[in-house]
C-alpha cells in the first residue's frame, strides 16, 4: 500500500493569532506538506497518527462521520463491544506502527475505502506503517460536535490527510486548486479528513505507556526532545527533530517553537484543565477558520510577559485568554506584519512608591518612599531651611 503524507494546515482559531499562518517543520513528521491555497506549511506537514501515515482511494468525507449508527470509531477494550466485522485496536496492542490509540479504536483491515463502506461510507483506509490499511470513520472539519462527528469521543479527532496520488506540480507559492494541499515532492494532492486517535496526557494510556505529542498515540517508548513552547529549529525531512511534538513557526519568519496535537474544545488539552484553569498552553492552531470543536489541532503558547515566550516572540495580550485561561495574552511573532506592541517586559522593575512628608522646617524628610512593583522609591531629603522636600518619586 503506498503511503500518502499526512496534512494539517494551521490557522487561525484564538483571536490573538491574528491572521498568522502557522508552519510545521517536517522533523518530526516523515514527510508532510507545505502550504496550499490559503497559506499552512513552509517545510513540511503532519498528522493526527504520526508521520507516514497513508491511505487509498474511498470517499472524500461526509458531513459529520462517525454516525451513531456505526460502531466504527467507537472506544472498545476487546472485539466482541465492536459488532459484526469490525475488530478492537487496543492501546497497548502497538498495531499502528508500534503504538496504539487510547482507549481503543473499532476498526477493520483493508486495502481500499471500498472496503469500509459497510461501516461507513465516509470511511477512509488509512495505513500507520504503509503496509497494513485500517478503516477511520470520515469526518468533516467544522461539523458540530456530537455523536455524529467522530463518535463524539473527546480522545479522536477530525484530521486532515493528504492522498498519495499527486495530481499537478504546485502553483506560485505553494498554491494548489481548492480540495488540494501542496506536498513536499512539489506537487498538488488531493486532502481528505477522517477521524483520528488522539490522546491529551499520558493518564489516556495504559500503565507502560505515554501519550506521544507527536502522533497522538499511546507508545512504550517515552519521546525525548524539548517541551512544548521551547525554541525550536527546522530540519530536513526524516531527520530526528528537537521537540517531543513538532516544531511550529509562523510562515514567513524563521523563529520557531515546539508544539504538540490536541483537540479543539477537549479539557486537559495541551495540558490545560478547561475554564477557570490557569495553563500554560492552548489548542488554538487549526487547520482553517472553518475548525471548531472535535477538529484536531497543534498547541499555542501562553505567557504573563514577553521572556515568558521563545525566541523570537513577544507576548500578545489577549482578552479571551485573560478569562478563561487566567494568563495575559499568547506568544506571538516578534517582527513582521503580525507584531504588535506587546506586554512589558519580565524584569520590568515597575512603577516606585511615594516618598515620606516633611518632617518640619528645616528637617530631613521622616518618611520612606513606598514601595512600587518591582522597585522601592525612596524618600527625599530637605532641600533647605523652609524648602520643600526632594521629590522621593518613582522608584
Amino acid at each position: 500500500m503506498k503511503k500518502v503524507l499526512p496534512w494539517l494546515g494551521l490557522g487561525l482559531l484564538a483571536a490573538s493569532f491574528g491572521g498568522s499562518s502557522f508552519a510545521c517543520s517536517s522533523d518530526d513528521s516523515g514527510g508532510g506538506a507545505t502550504g496550499g491555497a490559503g497559506g499552512g506549511f513552509t517545510d513540511g506537514g503532519f498528522g493526527a497518527t504520526g508521520g507516514g501515515t497513508g491511505a487509498t482511494g474511498g470517499a472524500t468525507g461526509g458531513t459529520g462521520g462517525g454516525t451513531v449508527a456505526t460502531k466504527l470509531a467507537k472506544a472498545c477494550v476487546n472485539d466482541g463491544e465492536c459488532g459484526a466485522g469490525l475488530t478492537c485496536i487496543t492501546p497497548d496492542s502497538a498495531a499502528w506502527d508500534g503504538e496504539g490509540p487510547a482507549h481503543g479504536y473499532c476498526t477493520a483491515t483493508c486495502t481500499a475505502a471500498a472496503d469500509c463502506a459497510a461501516f461507513d461510507p465516509t470511511a477512509e483506509c488509512v495505513s500507520f506503517d504503509g503496509t497494513q490499511g485500517y478503516c477511520l470513520s470520515g469526518c468533516t472539519v467544522g461539523a458540530p460536535f456530537g455523536p455524529g462527528k467522530c463518535q463524539g469521543r473527546a480522545d479522536v479527532g477530525c484530521n486532515q490527510f493528504l492522498r498519495g496520488t499527486a495530481v499537478a506540480p504546485c502553483g506560485a507559492n505553494n498554491a494548489c486548486p481548492a480540495g488540494q494541499a501542496c506536498a513536499t515532492d512539489g506537487q498538488c494532492h488531493e486532502t481528505f479528513s477522517a477521524c483520528a486517535a488522539l490522546c491529551a496526557i499520558d493518564a489516556d494510556c495504559p500503565t507502560g505507556h505515554t501519550c506521544n505529542p507527536g502522533s497522538g498515540l499511546c507508545t512504550t517508548t517515552a519521546p525525548t526532545g524539548k517541551d512544548l513552547g521551547q525554541s525550536c529549529k527546522s530540519t530536513p525531512s526524516g531527520t530526528p527533530g528537537e521537540c517531543k511534538g513538532f516544531c511550529v513557526g509562523v510562515t514567513g519568519t524563521t523563529e520557531r517553537f515546539c508544539s504538540q496535537l490536541c483537540v479543539v474544545g477537549v479539557p486537559n488539552s495541551c495540558g490545560w484543565a478547561g475554564p477557570g484553569n490557569k495553563g500554560d498552553a492552548l489548542c488554538g492552531l487549526v487547520f482553517d477558520q472553518a475548525a471548531t470543536a472535535g477538529d484536531v489541532g497543534a498547541c499555542s503558547y501562553l505567557c504573563d510577559c514577553n521572556a515568558d515566550c521563545p525566541t523570537g516572540y513577544i507576548c500578545e495580550p489577549d482578552a479571551d485568554v485573560q478569562t478563561n485561561v487566567l494568563r495575559a495574552g499568547s506568544c506571538s511573532p516578534a517582527t513582521g506584519a503580525d507584531a504588535g506592541a506587546g506586554i512589558v517586559s519580565c524584569t520590568d522593575a515597575g512603577t516606585g512608591g511615594t516618598g515620606g512628608t516633611d518632617a518640619g522646617t528645616g528637617g530631613t524628610d521622616a518618611g520612606t518612599g513606598g514601595t512600587g512593583t518591582g522597585g522601592t522609591g525612596t524618600g527625599g531629603t530637605d532641600a533647605g531651611t523652609g524648602g520643600a522636600p526632594a521629590d522621593a518619586g518613582n522608584g
